[in-house]
Protein backbone atom coordinates (compact mmCIF):
# COMPACT_ATOMS: atom_id res chain seq x y z
CA UNK A 1 0.00 0.00 0.00
CA UNK A 2 1.48 3.23 -0.95
CA UNK A 3 0.87 6.67 0.99
CA UNK A 4 0.77 10.41 0.13
CA UNK A 5 3.71 11.80 2.37
CA UNK A 6 1.58 13.13 4.83
CA UNK A 7 -0.12 10.13 5.03
CA UNK A 8 2.59 8.55 5.77
CA UNK A 9 3.85 10.75 8.33
CA UNK A 10 0.37 11.05 10.07
CA UNK A 11 0.20 7.15 10.21
CA UNK A 12 3.60 7.01 12.22
CA UNK A 13 3.02 9.71 14.58
CA UNK A 14 0.22 7.36 15.66
CA UNK A 15 2.50 4.39 15.98
CA UNK A 16 5.25 6.11 17.41
CA UNK A 17 5.60 8.45 20.46
CA UNK A 18 7.87 11.01 19.18
CA UNK A 19 8.38 14.21 20.71
CA UNK A 20 7.12 17.66 18.39
CA UNK A 21 10.22 18.86 17.79
CA UNK A 22 10.98 15.14 16.03
CA UNK A 23 8.32 16.03 13.37
CA UNK A 24 9.16 18.81 12.36
CA UNK A 25 12.87 18.16 11.90
CA UNK A 26 11.21 15.49 9.70
CA UNK A 27 9.40 17.41 7.50
CA UNK A 28 13.09 19.61 7.07
CA UNK A 29 14.67 16.46 6.42
CA UNK A 30 12.39 15.65 3.76
CA UNK A 31 12.36 18.86 1.73
CA UNK A 32 16.41 18.68 2.61
CA UNK A 33 16.34 15.57 0.54
CA UNK A 34 14.27 16.41 -2.30
CA UNK A 35 16.81 19.20 -3.07
CA UNK A 36 19.66 17.39 -3.10
CA UNK A 37 17.67 14.53 -5.30
CA UNK A 38 17.63 17.82 -7.49
CA UNK A 39 21.52 18.14 -7.58
CA UNK A 40 21.98 14.60 -8.67
CA UNK A 41 24.40 13.99 -5.92
CA UNK A 42 23.41 10.43 -4.25
CA UNK A 43 23.78 11.06 -0.74
CA UNK A 44 22.36 7.83 0.36
CA UNK A 45 23.32 4.96 -1.15
CA UNK A 46 20.30 2.60 -0.11
CA UNK A 47 17.97 5.18 -1.21
CA UNK A 48 16.01 5.24 -5.00
CA UNK A 49 15.09 9.28 -5.60
CA UNK A 50 12.90 7.52 -8.47
CA UNK A 51 10.71 5.85 -5.62
CA UNK A 52 8.75 9.18 -5.51
CA UNK A 53 7.98 11.73 -2.37
CA UNK A 54 6.49 9.11 -0.46
CA UNK A 55 9.89 7.44 -0.30
CA UNK A 56 11.91 10.60 -0.07
CA UNK A 57 9.00 10.97 3.25
CA UNK A 58 10.12 6.98 4.57
CA UNK A 59 13.95 8.70 4.78
CA UNK A 60 13.22 11.36 6.20
CA UNK A 61 11.33 9.44 8.93
CA UNK A 62 14.20 7.01 8.93
CA UNK A 63 16.78 9.48 9.64
CA UNK A 64 15.19 11.32 12.43
CA UNK A 65 13.97 7.56 14.40
CA UNK A 66 17.59 6.70 14.50
CA UNK A 67 19.03 5.16 11.18
CA UNK A 68 21.49 7.80 11.37
CA UNK A 69 24.07 8.04 8.37
CA UNK A 70 26.76 10.69 7.31
CA UNK A 71 25.26 14.03 7.28
CA UNK A 72 22.15 13.17 8.89
CA UNK A 73 20.18 15.08 11.27
CA UNK A 74 20.00 13.30 15.40
CA UNK A 75 16.54 12.58 16.89
CA UNK A 76 16.65 16.03 18.67
CA UNK A 77 17.27 17.72 15.13
CA UNK A 78 21.19 18.61 15.49
CA UNK A 79 23.15 17.64 13.08
CA UNK A 80 24.29 13.84 13.81
CA UNK A 81 28.39 14.88 13.28
CA UNK A 82 28.10 18.16 15.72
CA UNK A 83 26.11 15.99 18.46
CA UNK A 84 29.31 13.67 18.36
CA UNK A 85 31.67 15.75 18.51
CA UNK A 86 30.15 17.89 21.88
CA UNK A 87 29.02 14.56 23.31
CA UNK A 88 25.59 15.57 23.70
CA UNK A 89 22.78 13.35 24.48
CA UNK A 90 19.51 13.63 23.33
CA UNK A 91 17.91 15.51 26.00
CA UNK A 92 20.94 17.84 26.12
CA UNK A 93 20.05 18.96 22.24
CA UNK A 94 16.67 19.36 23.08
CA UNK A 95 17.71 21.55 26.02
CA UNK A 96 19.88 23.52 23.87
CA UNK A 97 17.18 23.91 21.19
CA UNK A 98 14.98 24.92 23.45
CA UNK A 99 17.26 27.69 25.34
CA UNK A 100 17.78 29.41 21.43
CA UNK A 101 21.39 28.18 21.21
CA UNK A 102 20.97 26.51 18.27
CA UNK A 103 20.93 27.30 14.58
CA UNK A 104 20.67 25.30 11.63
CA UNK A 105 22.08 25.26 8.33
CA UNK A 106 20.82 28.07 6.37
CA UNK A 107 23.32 28.81 3.93
CA UNK A 108 25.86 27.49 1.26
CA UNK A 109 27.95 28.57 -1.50
CA UNK A 110 29.57 27.09 -4.42
CA UNK A 111 32.96 28.01 -6.36
CA UNK A 112 35.34 25.99 -8.36
CA UNK A 113 32.95 23.01 -8.05
CA UNK A 114 33.29 23.03 -4.60
CA UNK A 115 30.54 23.88 -2.14
CA UNK A 116 30.35 25.38 1.50
CA UNK A 117 27.06 24.81 3.87
CA UNK A 118 26.78 25.87 7.09
CA UNK A 119 25.18 23.11 9.20
CA UNK A 120 24.92 24.19 12.34
CA UNK A 121 25.74 26.86 14.98
CA UNK A 122 25.79 27.22 18.71
CA UNK A 123 25.90 30.38 20.58
CA UNK A 124 25.64 31.66 24.06
CA UNK A 125 26.39 35.34 25.08
CA UNK A 126 30.06 35.16 25.41
CA UNK A 127 31.13 31.94 22.62
CA UNK A 128 29.80 30.81 19.40
CA UNK A 129 30.43 27.38 17.34
CA UNK A 130 30.44 27.03 13.64
CA UNK A 131 30.10 23.54 11.53
CA UNK A 132 30.22 23.71 7.84
CA UNK A 133 30.13 20.66 4.93
CA UNK A 134 32.42 21.36 2.38
CA UNK A 135 31.63 19.23 -0.77
CA UNK A 136 33.86 18.34 -3.05
CA UNK A 137 32.42 18.23 -7.10
CA UNK A 138 35.34 19.14 -8.71
CA UNK A 139 37.10 16.19 -10.56
CA UNK A 140 40.54 17.78 -10.62
CA UNK A 141 40.79 18.57 -7.26
CA UNK A 142 41.32 15.55 -4.40
CA UNK A 143 40.42 16.94 -1.00
CA UNK A 144 41.45 14.96 2.32
CA UNK A 145 41.00 15.45 6.18
CA UNK A 146 44.54 17.57 6.40
CA UNK A 147 43.19 20.61 4.00
CA UNK A 148 42.08 23.51 5.47
CA UNK A 149 40.77 27.09 4.29
CA UNK A 150 43.81 29.54 3.27
CA UNK A 151 42.31 32.12 4.48
CA UNK A 152 38.79 32.79 6.52
CA UNK A 153 36.84 35.44 8.20
CA UNK A 154 33.85 35.29 10.33
CA UNK A 155 32.49 38.48 11.39
CA UNK A 156 29.37 38.90 13.35
CA UNK A 157 27.05 42.33 13.07
CA UNK A 158 30.12 43.86 10.73
CA UNK A 159 32.23 42.94 13.89
CA UNK A 160 35.29 40.35 14.25
CA UNK A 161 33.58 37.34 16.22
CA UNK A 162 35.40 37.63 19.41
CA UNK A 163 38.96 37.82 20.49
CA UNK A 164 39.83 35.66 17.76
CA UNK A 165 38.14 32.89 15.60
CA UNK A 166 39.97 29.48 15.23
CA UNK A 167 39.25 26.26 13.26
CA UNK A 168 41.22 23.30 12.48
CA UNK A 169 41.62 21.02 9.34
CA UNK A 170 39.16 19.30 7.40
CA UNK A 171 37.57 16.18 9.03
CA UNK A 172 36.56 13.54 6.93
CA UNK A 173 32.82 12.32 7.25
CA UNK A 174 33.41 8.96 5.46
CA UNK A 175 31.17 9.91 2.64
CA UNK A 176 32.85 10.58 -0.42
CA UNK A 177 34.15 13.91 -1.55
CA UNK A 178 32.11 15.17 1.75
CA UNK A 179 34.32 17.39 4.94
CA UNK A 180 33.23 19.36 7.42
CA UNK A 181 35.54 21.58 9.59
CA UNK A 182 34.49 23.79 12.55
CA UNK A 183 35.76 27.01 13.97
CA UNK A 184 34.82 28.65 17.33
CA UNK A 185 35.50 31.85 18.77
CA UNK A 186 34.28 34.51 21.68
CA UNK A 187 32.42 37.81 21.13
CA UNK A 188 34.03 40.90 21.99
CA UNK A 189 31.37 41.86 24.14
CA UNK A 190 28.46 40.07 26.10
CA UNK A 191 25.99 39.01 23.87
CA UNK A 192 22.00 40.02 24.06
CA UNK A 193 19.81 36.39 23.65
CA UNK A 194 18.01 37.07 20.29
CA UNK A 195 19.17 36.80 16.90
CA UNK A 196 22.77 38.21 15.07
CA UNK A 197 23.54 38.21 11.42
CA UNK A 198 26.78 36.50 10.69
CA UNK A 199 29.60 36.23 7.98
CA UNK A 200 31.61 33.88 6.75
CA UNK A 201 33.89 34.67 4.18
CA UNK A 202 36.42 31.82 2.68
CA UNK A 203 39.28 31.85 0.44
CA UNK A 204 41.11 29.36 -1.18
CA UNK A 205 41.91 25.71 -0.04
CA UNK A 206 44.93 23.85 0.16
CA UNK A 207 44.14 20.87 -1.82
CA UNK A 208 45.78 18.35 -3.46
CA UNK A 209 45.42 18.64 -7.92
CA UNK A 210 45.11 14.96 -9.31
CA UNK A 211 46.62 15.93 -12.28
CA UNK A 212 49.80 17.76 -11.56
CA UNK A 213 50.18 15.66 -8.49
CA UNK A 214 50.92 17.85 -6.20
CA UNK A 215 49.23 20.16 -3.59
CA UNK A 216 48.38 23.75 -4.56
CA UNK A 217 45.21 26.02 -3.74
CA UNK A 218 42.41 25.59 -5.07
CA UNK A 219 40.90 28.96 -6.21
CA UNK A 220 37.52 30.03 -5.02
CA UNK A 221 35.46 32.19 -3.09
CA UNK A 222 32.88 30.84 -0.74
CA UNK A 223 30.80 33.67 0.94
CA UNK A 224 27.97 33.08 3.42
CA UNK A 225 25.39 35.35 5.62
CA UNK A 226 22.88 33.84 7.60
CA UNK A 227 21.12 34.55 11.13
CA UNK A 228 22.49 32.99 14.18
CA UNK A 229 20.38 32.29 17.52
CA UNK A 230 22.33 33.31 20.69
CA UNK A 231 21.28 31.90 24.26
CA UNK A 232 21.59 33.57 27.08
CA UNK A 233 23.60 31.94 30.22
CA UNK A 234 21.57 29.13 31.92
CA UNK A 235 22.41 29.87 35.30
CA UNK A 236 24.08 32.91 37.39
CA UNK A 237 25.76 31.91 41.13
CA UNK A 238 26.71 34.60 43.24
CA UNK A 239 29.45 32.74 44.87
CA UNK A 240 31.41 35.12 47.32
CA UNK A 241 34.33 33.09 48.25
CA UNK A 242 38.18 33.32 48.39
CA UNK A 243 39.94 30.84 45.88
CA UNK A 244 41.71 28.63 48.24
CA UNK A 245 45.34 29.28 47.81
CA UNK A 246 45.09 32.39 45.92
CA UNK A 247 43.84 34.80 49.04
CA UNK A 248 43.04 37.43 48.86
CA UNK A 249 41.40 36.62 45.46
CA UNK A 250 37.90 36.41 45.92
CA UNK A 251 35.24 34.81 43.48
CA UNK A 252 32.25 37.05 43.28
CA UNK A 253 30.26 35.13 40.45
CA UNK A 254 29.81 32.74 38.20
CA UNK A 255 27.45 32.81 34.34
CA UNK A 256 27.24 29.01 33.32
CA UNK A 257 25.34 27.62 30.18
CA UNK A 258 25.74 24.34 28.56
CA UNK A 259 29.00 25.34 26.61
CA UNK A 260 30.68 27.85 28.46
CA UNK A 261 31.76 29.83 32.22
CA UNK A 262 32.42 32.79 32.85
CA UNK A 263 34.18 33.46 36.32
CA UNK A 264 33.89 37.34 37.97
CA UNK A 265 36.82 38.13 40.60
CA UNK A 266 36.73 40.70 42.93
CA UNK A 267 39.47 43.33 41.69
CA UNK A 268 42.54 43.02 44.27
CA UNK A 269 46.26 44.48 44.37
CA UNK A 270 48.72 42.62 41.84
CA UNK A 271 48.95 41.76 38.41
CA UNK A 272 45.35 40.65 37.56
CA UNK A 273 46.98 38.81 33.96
CA UNK A 274 49.43 37.30 36.54
CA UNK A 275 47.54 36.40 39.50
CA UNK A 276 43.61 35.72 38.25
CA UNK A 277 43.16 31.74 39.18
CA UNK A 278 42.70 29.71 36.25
CA UNK A 279 39.63 27.54 35.58
CA UNK A 280 40.23 23.79 35.60
CA UNK A 281 37.00 22.03 35.67
CA UNK A 282 33.48 21.36 37.73
CA UNK A 283 32.14 18.77 39.90
CA UNK A 284 28.87 17.25 38.92
CA UNK A 285 26.07 16.29 41.03
CA UNK A 286 27.04 12.53 40.56
CA UNK A 287 30.85 13.31 41.57
CA UNK A 288 32.99 13.34 38.50
CA UNK A 289 34.73 15.93 37.12
CA UNK A 290 34.60 17.43 34.19
CA UNK A 291 37.64 19.03 32.72
CA UNK A 292 37.25 19.57 29.18
CA UNK A 293 37.18 22.94 27.44
CA UNK A 294 37.63 24.06 24.10
CA UNK A 295 39.65 26.99 25.13
CA UNK A 296 39.86 30.91 26.42
CA UNK A 297 40.26 33.79 25.68
CA UNK A 298 41.91 32.39 29.01
CA UNK A 299 42.71 36.03 30.34
CA UNK A 300 41.07 38.52 32.29
CA UNK A 301 39.97 41.70 31.60
CA UNK A 302 38.60 44.95 34.03
CA UNK A 303 34.59 45.47 34.13
CA UNK A 304 33.37 47.87 36.94
CA UNK A 305 36.30 46.83 39.00
CA UNK A 306 35.80 43.43 38.76
CA UNK A 307 38.24 41.12 36.65
CA UNK A 308 36.53 38.02 34.56
CA UNK A 309 38.10 34.65 33.12
CA UNK A 310 35.83 32.94 30.19
CA UNK A 311 36.34 29.45 28.85
CA UNK A 312 34.41 27.46 26.44
CA UNK A 313 33.71 23.70 26.62
CA UNK A 314 34.26 21.35 24.51
CA UNK A 315 31.86 19.41 25.12
CA UNK A 316 28.04 19.91 26.41
CA UNK A 317 27.88 20.26 30.38
CA UNK A 318 24.49 20.50 32.40
CA UNK A 319 25.01 23.48 34.11
CA UNK A 320 22.40 22.63 36.58
CA UNK A 321 24.34 19.87 37.56
CA UNK A 322 27.31 21.48 38.43
CA UNK A 323 27.96 21.27 41.97
CA UNK A 324 31.57 22.59 42.49
CA UNK A 325 34.44 24.97 40.51
CA UNK A 326 37.95 23.88 40.60
CA UNK A 327 40.85 25.97 39.57
CA UNK A 328 44.35 24.78 39.13
CA UNK A 329 46.91 25.09 42.06
CA UNK A 330 48.48 28.49 42.21
CA UNK A 331 52.11 26.52 43.16
CA UNK A 332 51.53 23.75 40.37
CA UNK A 333 53.95 23.68 38.06
CA UNK A 334 53.11 22.84 34.13
CA UNK A 335 55.51 20.64 32.30
CA UNK A 336 53.08 19.68 29.99
CA UNK A 337 53.72 16.25 30.58
CA UNK A 338 51.15 15.22 32.44
CA UNK A 339 47.32 15.36 32.70
CA UNK A 340 45.71 17.67 35.57
CA UNK A 341 44.37 15.46 38.76
CA UNK A 342 42.71 16.43 41.65
CA UNK A 343 45.82 17.30 43.76
CA UNK A 344 46.84 19.35 41.17
CA UNK A 345 43.26 21.65 41.65
CA UNK A 346 41.79 23.55 44.36
CA UNK A 347 37.79 23.19 44.89
CA UNK A 348 35.09 26.22 45.95
CA UNK A 349 31.92 24.17 46.59
CA UNK A 350 28.79 25.90 44.68
CA UNK A 351 25.28 26.80 46.68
Amino acid sequence: MEYREKDYLDNLKRKVEVPDIVWKKTEEALEQIQKQGKKKRTVFSRCRWTAGRAAAAAVAATLVLGTVTVGAMSLAGWHQNVADELEASEEQQTKLSGEGMVTDGTASAADNGITVESIQTIADSRYIYFWFKVINENPKIELTQNDTFRDFAIQVEGQDAGFGISGGSFEDTGEEGVYLCSYYGSFEREMEPGSIRVKADFNGISAYDNHLQETKTCQGTWNLEWDVQVGAAARNIEVKKEVPGYEPVTLDRLELSPISCTAYFEAWEGDAEEETPVLAGFRMRDGSIVTDFRGGPGMSSEENGIFKSSEGFAKVVDADDITGIFFIREDYADTGERELTESDMVEIALE
